[in-house]
């Protein structure tokens, strides 16, 4: 059973001590996967995530301050009103602006599985762009911060310390911020179920036309269940505080919740781009390829030409293409799956993908052409259109090239 604490009295220094590492690594780890995805070749750049690692990385790091402004410890009137108000305000902000980023990259995936899938939802979800998405977290939490200003600047002494951190002591704004919290993780966790369903949708399509390893299963398994852990734990800890459940404060559900950011932290650090991307930074292996892979976050497919097999690699991004490529390619990257031109040409004549059009396999062995209206060609292995990796976007290159045959 954890231990209960009055405002007044500070948490026990081996569960501060636990509370500040754990913030410092999530603020760190963030900002390491920042400057990965600007620094590295092999990842594109994209608004959505990069928002994502910025405003995770600046507001843990600030959740932070007391430890290394030397506070660890101290009580109200030790810790200059300066830092007390920059602790409590952004620290209440920050959990919004938190969910809402990640809310923001949710619903992204939500999109470009829909839009893989030609739901009817897909055209409409289509039109909320990266921008608007980008502006999310700002907008809902700018208000917030400006009013935490207003009412604890003319009044410095309303921001106490706590067991753990301090806080404004106004319950109307933190309850009022602490519930649209709630509320929008509780958005995050619903969208997520649905996303992982049509996934699944989107995987069961693919059966027998496009092979992926068992350790690309096993890495989105993991980073499903990571994030499931993530929002239930914000839930939970988010009702139990608004309910009063564990009194003032208490040692497990503050050190849970404090836990969230660097669980997001390995959501996004468990993936093949990423672990690339290190290997290639530390001259573990030499990067051939000098153009930039599609960013973090999205899966689409291009077209494959011959008859050679066809590999891929499976790598969540935002706006690129499911590299799908001959086994004699320079690029570099590990394969982790392959497409059998074989298997595709003895298979059905339809073709996968969200919005593209339905295709009809030509009968010579030789040549695998796709006859569309207005005379647009493309090959039979063409529309393998998503590879079902978490975080991720579609896009379907038409190749509008006249009468190509291979």
């Amino acid at each position: 059973m954890t231990r209960q604490y009055n405002l007044d009295e500070i948490a026990s220094l081996d569960y501060l001590l636990t509370y500040y590492v754990v913030q410092i690594s999530g603020s760190v780890g963030h900002l390491f996967l920042l400057l990965l995805t600007i620094i590295s070749r092999s990842i594109h750049h994209n608004g959505v995530i990069i928002n994502f690692y910025l405003i995770f990385s600046f507001t843990l790091w600030i959740d932070a301050i007391l430890l290394y402004t030397g506070h660890l410890t101290s009580q109200t009137h030790q810790i200059p009103p300066s830092i007390r108000i920059i602790n409590s305000s952004i620290r209440m902000t920050g959990m919004l602006a938190n969910t809402c980023t990640t809310l923001t990259v949710v619903f992204r995936l939500f999109i470009s599985v829909n839009t893989a899938l030609s739901t009817r939802l897909a055209k409409i979800l289509s039109k909320i762009s990266d921008t608007i998405l980008i502006l999310v977290p700002w907008v809902l939490s700018m208000p917030f911060f400006i009013a935490y200003l207003a009412r604890t600047i003319p009044h410095p002494d309303l921001v106490i310390r706590t067991p753990y951190f301090c806080d404004y002591n106004g319950s109307v704004l933190n309850k009022v911020v602490t519930n649209l919290t709630l509320a929008l993780m509780c958005l995050i966790l619903v969208l997520a179920i649905l996303t992982a369903i049509l996934l699944i949708k989107l995987r069961s399509s693919q059966h027998g036309l496009v092979y992926v390893k068992t350790s690309i299963d096993v890495v989105l398994g993991c980073r499903i269940l990571l994030f499931l852990v993530y929002s239930l734990t914000t839930v939970v800890v988010l009702s139990g505080t608004l309910n009063d459940a564990w009194g003032s404060f208490s040692d497990g559900p503050t050190l849970a919740f404090g836990l969230t950011g660097f669980w997001a932290f390995l959501l996004f650090f468990i993936q093949p781009d990423t672990f690339n991307a290190i290997m290639t930074c530390f001259g573990l292996r030499k990067s051939r390829n000098r153009q930039r892979r599609p960013s973090f976050l999205s899966v689409s497919a291009s077209r494959p030409r011959g008859t050679e097999r066809h590999e891929f690699d499976g790598n969540l991004t935002f706006n690129g293409s499911l590299n799908v490529r001959s086994s004699g390619s320079d690029e570099c990257g590990d394969v982790n799956g392959w497409v059998d031109k074989r298997r595709l040409d003895n298979a059905d004549s339809r073709c996968l993908g969200g919005g593209s059009s339905r295709c009809s396999s030509s009968s010579s062995s030789t040549t695998h052409t796709t006859h569309t209206t207005h005379t647009t060609h493309t090959t039979h292995t063409t529309n393998t259109d998503t590879y079902p990796n978490i975080f991720t976007e579609i896009h379907t290159h038409k190749n509008t090239d006249s009468d190509t045959s291979h």
